[in-house]
Formats: C-alpha cells, sequence, structure tokens
C-alpha cells in the first residue's frame, strides 16, 4: 500500500540555491510558502516514491519555472494567472514503481511577474 508523505517548504530535505524568502499566510498548506524571483534560483528534492507533485500559487505577479527530473528537464510551467489561485497542484509525475528520484525547480526570471512559489511537495510511496 502506497502512503503520502508531505514535504513541506521547511523540510530538510529540500535544498535551496538563491534566495528563498518565506512568506506566512493562512492561504498557504501548513500556513508558510517560500518563493524566489531570481533567475536560476533552485529548490531541489531528492525523494524515494513512485508519484511527485509540486504544490504552488498562480497568480498576476507569478512567471515560469523549468521542472527537472533525475536531471533532465521534463516542462516548463506558467504559474501566471490574472487571479491569485492557491494550493494549486501545478505538476505532477507518476512512475511505474517505487525509486529513488530528483525533481528541481529553476525560476526562469520571467520579466514583470517572476515569482515562483514553493508550498510543499507531495509523494506517494
Amino acid at each position: 500500500m502506497l502512503r503520502p508523505i508531505n514535504y513541506s517548504e521547511a523540510s530538510l530535505a529540500i535544498r535551496y540555491s538563491g534566495s528563498w524568502p518565506r512568506q506566512i499566510s493562512t492561504t498557504y498548506f501548513g500556513g508558510v510558502a517560500r518563493y524566489a524571483r531570481i533567475r536560476s534560483a533552485s529548490a531541489t528534492l531528492t525523494f524515494t516514491g513512485n508519484q511527485v507533485a509540486w504544490l504552488s500559487r498562480r497568480g498576476p505577479t507569478s512567471g515560469r519555472a523549468r521542472v527537472y527530473l533525475d536531471g533532465r528537464l521534463v516542462t516548463t510551467i506558467n504559474l501566471y494567472s490574472p487571479t491569485t489561485r492557491i494550493k494549486q497542484i501545478v505538476f505532477s509525475r507518476t512512475y511505474t514503481t517505487v525509486r529513488t528520484h530528483r525533481i528541481k525547480i529553476v525560476v526562469v526570471g520571467t520579466a514583470g511577474h517572476p515569482r515562483v512559489t514553493l508550498d510543499g511537495f507531495f509523494v506517494l510511496r
């Protein structure tokens, strides 16, 4: 049986590169999220499981982020929305077996709306 594991923005398993200030708000999962605005800032999680999901925020100040899995670019997510939407699963991936994987979120630095929010990761294992 698979069990869900939540990695909040404060998890020591997440490695941040660049500036990722904390933002406290009851609208975030667990009341806190981290965000970055500087190009190439990144957040990386190594996990063991067969499914991963990234929980984020969409909004008018949000931009794009690249998603890497196991060192390979798999997609670029556009987090822009004319209205703010919180607790959004913006990316997920399912694998056929439980193995160790690495997900890395990299800020693109979109002009005029560069923000990328990490509210947490969810893993099934």
